[in-house]
């Protein structure tokens, strides 16, 4: 039997809960929209407030000041609970949420990156090809990343197309000062759970224990995936990858440690406790296919959410 759920059902008066923080960075092809939909669904169960970007005189954004380190000017909003749209992290997110839980999503980087550039294709990465292909980006990577591989210069850090992760995370500044081993310490030391897309289930299941969430709370439908998904990583020729990993190594840093972490995690939560929790939740997951909100796209989403807000 197929349960679905709506916002009226997910709206549950809970008074005597003290109201929470909830902190998300929205990393870029990880699986994040998924996780949004998810915290957006928590809010309107709990009655937090979110902190919106701005509304647009002209188009539609889904940024909080975007390109640019997290202010408090980039929402209009006034004592919320949660931030969870796309934006890059400052110290001011500590100032905005004290005493948040704090989460982030990480990918293993030669799969985001071959995400990354069929997703975007020439909008971001400036190919001058129809379509993306395999063949495609090895071209593109023989053209802009190097044969040699020079340990002795510091990774470049661009929006969507090197190191990606590292620029959502706000870590260009620190970079200069820090080793990647070492931002990758700080990453899992700041953040409460640094999920894996890799082991999304697993990552939903630390986060049901963390936040003392229920099934109903976790439970997705994958989001913004990429439909036309033509070619994987294990498409691209060696030398292809090689050079894609060089390029990524501090995004390579920071997933190492996060993966780490995540199953030092796990280890602690117990293999065999895991194991049964994720079938349970992936039971959850099959129930709940009819889900009003889960449906929505992320624009959707956020009209939903900004026109909820008004009646709390």
């Amino acid at each position: 039997m197929e349960h679905s759920s709506t916002s009226q059902e997910l709206t549950v008066k809970r008074s005597f809960w003290p109201k929470r923080n909830i902190y998300f960075l929205k990393t870029h092809k990880t699986g994040s929209t998924t996780m949004l939909n998810m915290i957006f669904r928590l809010a309107i169960k709990e009655e937090l407030r979110v902190g919106f970007p701005k509304l647009q005189l002209k188009g539609r954004t889904n940024y909080l000041c975007k390109h640019r380190p997290f202010q408090l000017s980039c929402t209009d909003e006034h004592n919320y609970n949660v931030i969870a749209n796309h934006h890059v992290w400052s110290k001011e997110i500590d100032r905005a949420l004290p005493n948040a839980t704090k989460i982030t999503i990480l990918r293993e980087p030669l799969s985001q990156f071959v995400s990354a550039f069929e997703y975007f294709g020439n909008a971001v990465f400036g190919v001058n090809e129809k379509g993306q292909t395999a063949g495609t980006l090895e071209r593109f990577i023989a053209k802009t990343s190097p044969r040699i591989i020079d340990n002795t210069r510091k990774a470049v850090i661009s929006e969507n197309t090197r190191n990606p992760a590292a620029f959502d995370l706000g870590l260009s500044y620190m970079y200069r000062t820090m080793s990647e081993d070492e931002l990758g310490k700080w990453l899992v030391d700041y953040y409460d759970l640094v999920m894996i897309t890799e082991y999304f289930d697993e990552s939903l299941i630390l986060l049901k224990d963390l936040m003392q969430l229920e099934f109903t709370d976790i439970f997705y439908l994958k989001s913004n995936s990429n439909k036309k998904k033509g070619f994987t990583e294990n498409d691209l020729n060696e030398e292809t990858k090689k050079r894609i990993l060089f390029r990524e190594r501090l995004d390579g840093a920071l997933y190492k440690h996060a993966n780490a972490t995540l199953w030092k995690k796990i280890e602690k939560f117990g293999f065999e406790n895991m194991k049964e929790e994720v079938r349970q939740l992936q039971i959850h997951c099959e129930h709940y296919v009819n889900d009003q909100i889960m449906s929505m796209d992320e624009w959707e989403l956020l009209a939903y959410m900004r026109k909820w807000q008004k009646t709390i």
